[in-house]
């Protein structure tokens, strides 16, 4: 659940500064990146995205059932972040 949380917030913002403020997109992003890693580590180890966990899990050899959870939950925050950026940007556009 947090894996799908903070990458749906992450996703929220890359595509809500990249369409109304992209010249803050190199600061904003970045930023918030740092800030859900803070907010996750604790808990779940805050991948946010399946390549960073597949390739130090290919190369470890650590590959194992666990690895779903850094999986699914990104991909199902992506879409979960995406659904919620519509639906928000929806109601702001005239």
């Amino acid at each position: 659940a947090v894996e799908t949380v903070l990458t749906a917030i992450f996703l929220m913002v890359i595509l809500t500064v990249t369409k109304r403020a992209p010249g803050q997109a190199a600061f904003s992003i970045p930023l918030t990146l740092v800030a859900i890693h803070f907010a996750g580590i604790p808990f779940s180890g805050a991948s946010v995205n399946p390549a960073r966990t597949l390739g130090p899990a290919l190369v470890g050899g650590t590959l194992d059932a666990s690895f779903v959870v850094y999986l699914i939950g990104p991909l199902l925050g992506a879409v979960i972040g995406w659904a919620l950026y519509r639906a928000l940007e929806d109601r702001s556009t005239p």
